[in-house]
């Protein structure tokens, strides 16, 4: 009889609790690990700093980049051969000449004149005029010599590259280059960064036989 009376008595407590772990089992949770002396590390959520991306994120909104033209040749006129005969031929090969003036001339109106005295190349005289040293002329070659003027080789043109070669009829062919300056010793520190330039030649003759005929739009000698 006392047993009923004792398990009635635990009854009234026991179902409280299991009342009050279904209505709010967080607060249950934390009254039973009250005990626990170790925190519980929080969860990392998708939107901590910890779990942000970092890997390459691609943009489907760039355009692709814009692809070179293919250049379509005739049988035996390759982009060696055009290269070969415009660099023989005497418009292209010929070199860049600036002349240094030989009258007296403040060097800070002529930058070749400057760059000249500064190799020692050239030397002023007593009376203010300019000529040549010992050093300029072992070391410069090509130069032109006249009553007014020293004039020296600054640069050579150089072939760069081919943008499009076109079918002219008739067996000929219109190859439009690019080139550029380059600079010798002298020209370096006068032209540091050269544009590009550009040029159009015809060719004719046929397989085994091209050759140069006329410079179209001729290569043009502006120092840039």
């Amino acid at each position: 009889m006392s047993d009923l009376r004792i398990a009635r008595t635990l009854a009234v407590p026991l179902g409280l609790l299991v009342l009050l772990l279904i209505a709010n089992p967080r607060t249950c949770g934390r009254f039973l690990g009250r005990g626990n002396a170790r925190p519980v590390a929080a969860t990392a959520t998708a939107t901590s700093p910890e779990a942000k991306v970092t890997g390459l994120i691609i943009n489907s909104d760039v355009p692709a980049p814009r692809r070179q033209a293919i250049v379509q040749y005739p049988p035996g006129l390759d982009a060696a051969r055009i290269q070969y005969l415009i660099e023989i031929a005497p418009q292209f090969a010929e070199p860049k000449l600036m002349p240094c003036p030989k009258t007296p001339t403040d060097e800070r109106q002529s930058p070749i004149l400057a760059e000249l005295l500064r190799l020692h190349y050239v030397q002023r005289n007593a009376d203010g005029t300019i000529t040549p040293t010992r050093d300029a002329i072992v070391n410069v070659n090509g130069a032109v010599d006249s009553p007014e003027a020293w004039s020296v080789p600054v640069g050579q043109r150089k072939f760069v590259s081919i943008e499009r070669v076109d079918d002219a009829g008739d067996g000929k062919y219109l190859a439009v280059v690019r080139w550029r300056w380059d600079p010798n010793a002298i020209g370096k520190e006068l032209l540091p960064h050269p544009d590009v330039h550009g040029l159009s030649a015809e060719f004719g003759g046929g397989e085994h036989h091209w050759v140069l005929n006329r410079f179209v739009q001729a290569p043009d000698s502006e120092w840039k």
